[in-house]
């Protein structure tokens, strides 16, 4: 699914990178420290199962995470306000067994399994409903005490992206491989 990425924070509304620079940011991966850290933003990654001591607690004042699964981290309750920031695709899951386990497995379990991704690579793919269940979670969070704020402008959507592609260019490079050639792909798709 597309994924609404925004900024939930404790104890003010911030809705501009500008007003970001003087919080301590909350991020989940190596990329958002490196964007974050060059747009002059103070970022770490905490684990998912530490941030709601981490907000509470005042380690961060912010944190980066999408509304639609908020809820499931009780970010509500540590957090008044929220903006959105970016849009993000969420990839899909990936389920890995050892060939020579899957070989050993019996058939009705393998049936069962196969079943089961099938329906997972389906429930991936259906994008229609994403921006309606980003709405409904946005409402939900609202009746449970945050202030939904303005989004963050376009100009600072642009000025995020910017330095996020220069940034996976960087990591495309140090993967090697067929990297640096998927994300011109990528980009190019898009038309940029």
């Amino acid at each position: 699914p597309m994924l609404s990425v925004s900024v939930f924070c404790r104890d003010e509304p911030v809705r501009t990178i500008e007003d970001l620079k003087s919080k301590k940011l909350r991020v989940w991966a190596r990329d958002q420290v490196e964007t974050f850290t060059r747009l002059g933003v103070s970022a770490q990654i905490i684990p998912q199962d530490e941030m709601y001591v981490a907000m509470k607690t005042g380690v961060v004042d912010c944190a980066l995470y999408p509304a639609l699964y908020a809820h499931t981290v009780s970010l509500q309750e540590v957090s008044k306000y929220a903006s959105f920031l970016y849009p993000m695709a969420s990839g899909p899951y990936v389920i890995g067994v050892a060939q020579n386990r899957w070989d050993a497995t019996d058939d009705t379990i393998k049936a069962a399994i196969e079943t089961a991704a099938t329906g997972l690579w389906e429930r991936t793919n259906q994008y229609e409903a994403d921006f309606q269940r980003e709405l409904d979670a946005r409402e939900a969070l609202v009746d449970g005490g945050i202030v939904w704020g303005e989004d963050f402008s376009n100009e600072d959507r642009e000025a995020f992206v910017s330095v996020v592609t220069e940034i996976w260019e960087k990591l495309a490079e140090e993967a090697g491989g067929n990297a640096p050639a998927y994300r011109e792909r990528v980009l190019s798709a898009l038309g940029r």
